[in-house]
């Protein structure tokens, strides 16, 4: 079975009644941008201190490493929707990937540093997102715009705390 992770996270911030902004928006509302990632740097930590424990552990509990693995990439799909670049993030991730294929070496095989980063070879182009950040370019379908509570983008203030 396979999830469709953006839709997913609509379905999400819908539900929530958590804001999703366009990029025009986002340069107004200061609070969601920080809160996004503060969100994306918690579950970076949790990740980071699961990974060292399976590393140290006898008995690992690569369970919650794999819990740990799915809510930050959650949370960082929630800011690749919230923060309005849900109808972009595709082709960036496709040109990303393509930048980093590009980091072969010349014999078409990778460069390694001692502890096993891939370093970019001779070869490597960055990617270019440029057209994709654009502001007046990134724009939401309607079928997107539909059941996203926009009006909460402007200033994000959670309704309740708990």
């Amino acid at each position: 079975m396979t999830i469709d992770y953006i839709q997913a996270q609509k379905e999400f911030l819908a539900a929530f009644n958590q804001p999703t902004c366009t990029i025009q928006q986002i340069q107004d509302n200061e609070a969601l941008a920080y809160m996004r990632a503060r969100l994306i740097r918690e579950e970076a930590q949790e990740v980071v201190e699961a990974v060292e424990n399976v590393a140290a552990s006898l008995e690992p509990d690569t369970e919650n490493l794999l819990k740990e693995l799915v809510d930050l990439a959650y949370v960082t799909f929630g800011a690749v929707v919230s923060l309005g670049f849900s109808g972009v993030f595709p082709e960036a991730y496709r040109r990303v990937h393509e930048s980093n294929m590009s980091k072969l070496g010349p014999d078409g095989k990778p460069v390694y540093r001692s502890d096993g980063k891939v370093l970019k070879g001779p070869n490597y182009k960055p990617p270019v997102l440029t057209d994709l950040v654009n502001p007046e370019d990134i724009q939401f379908s309607p079928e997107e715009i539909q059941g996203m509570p926009w009006e909460s983008c402007l200033p994000f203030v959670p309704d309740h705390i708990g």
